[in-house]
């Protein structure tokens, strides 16, 4: 009788379907832990940004010069919080850099809104904070909080 193993029997598929195997597996892990369908598959984060000007800046006025969040796609007046959901990666997930500026054209900054080592967990939410100081200068305190 010849003897025979899994060993044996998985060297004998073919690799592609080895790799459909593996892929599928994978996709299947991640669909099971996903938080939203919408990221087919990948986990799903909220960013929340906090319009705090007002506080620093005499006269600002939130209604008149209102700020917006571009981030991908997205865009979100900060009146004076706003928030946007973005998608994970599979693997990895990426950096998200997103513009923040006034809709009177006065000002605009870019930030990196998302990265891995910011320290945000997966299932928290990432708060940043853009100060202005004096209203002159423009000089910027780029905060980062993780919210349980």
């Amino acid at each position: 009788m010849k003897e025979t193993s899994i060993g044996n029997a998985i060297a004998n598929i073919a690799p592609s379907i080895v790799v459909q195997i593996i892929l599928t597996l994978m996709l299947l892990f991640q669909v099971t832990n996903a938080f939203d369908w919408g990221c087919f598959g990948a986990q799903r984060h909220i960013l929340v940004f906090e319009n705090r000007m007002a506080d620093d800046v005499p006269g600002y006025d939130m209604t008149k010069d209102v700020m917006v969040a571009k981030c991908g796609s997205q865009y979100v007046k900060l009146l004076p919080k706003g928030s946007a959901a973005i998608c994970g990666g599979w693997f990895w997930d990426p950096i998200y850099i997103c513009e923040v500026y006034l809709i009177t054209g006065t000002w605009a900054h870019k930030i990196a809104a998302y990265r891995r080592d910011y320290g945000c967990h997966k299932e928290k939410e990432c708060k940043w904070q853009c100060e202005l100081v004096t209203p002159s200068g423009l000089s910027l305190t780029d905060t980062l909080h993780c919210l349980n």
